[in-house]
């Protein structure tokens, strides 16, 4: 059976046809262009949405909406199962479908979340930090007279800038993949893990695996773990 999956972010929103074995026909449309019709494709319709407004404006619809009271294939009762995003539920189902051992979930877009999965499929809870546009954007904004840098991967940042650019670019990249290593480490030994997998998705994720390649990359994490606790719920 056929089903249409849904990330809806707080700047895009992914879309992907999901057969009950892979994942095609994929979309990307800004979030703020959203409106009830969408979504109407004929067939059943999951998503995961963390933004609000979105949420109302689809109110009414013929939506499978996530949340951590679902059936994910996670339990979530040692943390607050009302307040967690459905991005972070849906990526913890993706990768209890996969993993064999304790996982650190790291989910890089507008926002980053770093989380933890035991080797048992508990949900064992994270952290949420800025992401790199949104640490530039504020740097911008919130002072006086720093620019607003654009991120330029072919170009690897120093760690001591010798010009406000480069200064900013060695705090905003370097901090952040420097931020995430700190993170990863604190949990795994927060949660007593000796032995575990890193999985990296979102639109930072190639930046995060240049700095460390062992990691794996996971795509389109959030749309397969909706697909997941789907078919989890309904077949």
């Amino acid at each position: 059976m056929k089903i249409l999956v849904a990330d809806i972010g707080n700047s895009k929103c992914k879309t992907a046809i999901w057969d009950g074995r892979r994942l095609y026909s994929r979309k990307v449309i800004p979030t703020r262009v959203i409106d009830r019709n969408s979504f109407s494709k004929g067939i059943p319709v999951a998503a995961s949405c963390v933004v609000p407004s979105v949420r109302k404006i689809l109110k009414g619809s013929d939506i499978l909406w996530i949340d951590a009271f679902l059936d994910t294939g996670v339990n979530f009762s040692l943390i607050d199962m009302r307040g967690i995003g459905s991005d972070r539920v849906a990526a913890a189902a993706a990768v209890a479908r996969f993993a064999r051992k304790s996982s650190i979930i790291v989910d890089a877009g507008t926002a980053v979340t770093v989380d933890a999965l035991s080797e048992n499929k508990v949900f064992l809870g994270g952290a949420i930090m800025p992401g790199l546009r949104m640490m530039k954007d504020s740097l911008h904004r919130k002072t006086a007279g720093l620019p607003l840098i654009k991120n330029n991967f072919s170009v690897p940042p120093v760690f001591a800038g010798k010009n406000t650019v480069e200064a900013i670019r060695a705090g905003t990249e370097l901090g952040f993949v420097g931020s995430i290593e700190y993170l990863i480490k604190g949990i795994a030994g927060k949660c007593d893990f000796r032995k575990f997998d890193v999985f990296v998705s979102g639109g930072e994720a190639a930046r995060i695996l240049s700095y460390f390649p062992k990691y794996i990359y996971f795509a389109d994490i959030v749309l397969l773990g909706v697909a997941t606790i789907w078919e989890r719920e309904k077949l």
